[in-house]
């Protein structure tokens, strides 16, 4: 008698054969095996389902994972299968509705931020199987680029390709969300573009189904339509590498620690192979230069605001970096700083050290850029919000009670923005809502910090130093990336207008 394994193995094999008909077949005689057969059985309907385009079919997958998750409370790997089948049946859901990216689509369809979230279930439930894993991290990196995400979807794509190098949804994936990432890469594009370019031949190489094959073919040739010189697509990109020049001890830690964890605001962050990852290059290339090129003196005005918000903006992350940086470095004695202060004898584990309160302090201040970002979406986008409301959370409704996208949000196809919405939803529902709870507390409460986590002489939020830094770092990575997803926003934006029929107007260099 055929096991789950075996049945499961055929299934899967049918579909890369481009037999789905058949594969379904094999899925109901895994439904009729019971329960414990229902995770495989989901995964098969929810595929065979999207492979054939019948949402019956993937609405019944995961209706069979859901069942399973409710009735066995299951934590361990099987957990994990279903939690797939189900983000799956979601996103393959979605993409049946809208197979071309659509921002729109983000702010409405529900579908992608639960395939989302329970492709983040699959990974907490931490499968063992490699491959699986690695599919799990290919999935939720789909799920950030359709979203506009770019740089989160290339993050998950890399830690697939850790997991197993060889995995060629991964690396494929991967090549495509370089294309994505290409968009917000300026001069750097090419670079990305014949990164993406290997990828895909690389993803050919290992073996993928006989239509995706197609389809990445296809990519190939539209990106050799971009070079005037195709010679350059023909070998793997070769780099100079990435120097630390440093002045002092501070300076070189500095970089070292922007570096290791991809701190710099630069689209060469993410790549880091050759010195232009060391720096804050991103900049505005399409804002106007000149204020004689907005008519009007209030405009003219408005708009040089506009370009000030852009500035603080960065120069706020960078001095909340700094703060981070400062806490961490060891190099530097800050002894000095704290040690006139009283302190009361309360006999408790807290601690009361100038480091910590660097820390402390780092992490509202990258709170506090988001809510910039939320001002400058205030006023660049026309959404009316008085000034006390134009925060990072309430900005994006006409109506906050019953979470009515703004109109003039839904009238943007842009997919940055889309992307600083996504952000925004997991500060509601995802994983960056701990961030938001430890920011409240932070800002308008207490939160004992000790040096094992052990519990404080208070009911008041307590945890270790160490949990402070990841949290600290967490944000500032997410930080990061929305400052750059607004940058990218306001870039496609004014070059849109440049290229209006009122003609192209000059452009704004850095300083």
């Amino acid at each position: 008698m055929a096991t789950t394994s075996d049945l499961f193995g055929a299934a899967e094999a049918l579909l890369e054969a481009g037999r789905a008909d058949q594969a379904l077949e094999l899925g109901r005689r895994l439904e009729s095996m019971g329960r414990a057969s229902a995770p495989e059985a989901a995964g098969i309907f929810v595929d065979a389902g999207y492979a054939i385009s019948d949402a019956s079919a993937i609405q019944h997958g995961m209706v069979l994972a859901q069942r399973y998750l409710t009735a066995t409370g299951d934590k361990g790997d099987r957990a994990a299968r279903a939690w797939f089948a189900l983000g799956s049946g979601h996103l393959n859901l979605y993409a049946l509705r809208h197979p071309e990216a659509s921002a729109v689509a983000v702010y409405l369809d529900g579908d992608l931020n639960s395939a989302k979230n329970a492709f983040r279930e699959a990974l907490a439930a931490a499968p063992e199987d490699a491959a699986f894993r690695a599919s799990v991290l290919a999935s939720l990196g789909d799920c950030f680029d359709h979203s506009g995400r770019a740089i989160e979807a290339l993050e998950c794509y890399e830690q697939a390709l850790q997991v197993q190098p060889g995995h060629a949804q991964a690396i494929a994936n991967k090549a495509l969300g370089f294309l994505s990432y290409a968009r917000l890469a300026g001069e750097h594009r090419g670079t990305y573009l014949a990164e993406a370019y290997w990828l895909l031949s690389r993803a050919l190489e290992v073996g993928v189904d006989e239509e995706s094959a197609t389809i990445l073919r296809d990519y190939m040739r539209q990106i050799r339509t971009l070079f005037a010189d195709t010679q350059v697509l023909d070998q793997p990109p070769l780099y100079a590498g990435c120097h630390v020049v440093a002045s002092d001890p501070l300076e070189r830690f500095a970089i070292e620690f922007c570096l290791q964890h991809r701190l710099y605001l630069s689209v060469c962050t993410f790549c880091q192979r050759c010195d232009a990852a060391v720096g804050d290059s991103a900049v505005i290339r399409g804002m106007p230069a000149q204020r004689q090129a907005v008519e009007g003196r209030a405009g003219r005005a408005a708009f040089m605001g506009l370009c000030e918000h852009i500035n603080q903006l960065k120069q706020d992350f960078v001095t909340a970096r700094f703060l981070l940086i400062l806490s961490e470095c060891d190099q530097v004695d800050l002894g000095f700083a704290d040690s006139g202060v009283a302190m009361l004898a309360t006999g408790g584990v807290n601690l009361h050290t100038i480091r910590v309160q660097l820390l402390k302090e780092s992490f509202k201040s990258f709170y506090g850029v988001l809510d910039k970002i939320a001002a400058f979406l205030n006023e660049y986008l026309g959404l009316g919000a008085e000034e006390t409301r134009a925060d990072f959370r309430r900005i994006w409704y006409a109506d906050w009670k019953s979470r009515t996208v703004h109109p003039a949000v839904l009238a943007n196809e842009n997919l940055s923005l889309s992307a600083l919405f996504d952000i925004h939803r997991d500060f509601e529902d995802g994983p960056y809502q701990r961030l938001r709870l430890l920011r409240n507390a932070l800002t308008h409460g207490f939160v004992n910090i000790t040096a094992d986590g052990s519990q404080a002489e208070s009911d008041e939020p307590r945890m270790s130093r160490l949990e402070l830094l990841d949290r600290t770092s967490e944000l500032s990575r997410v930080v990061r990336n929305a400052v750059l997803y607004l940058m990218g926003f306001v870039d496609d934006e004014e070059n849109r207008k440049a290229a209006s029929p009122e003609g192209a107007v000059p452009t704004l260099p850095a300083a």
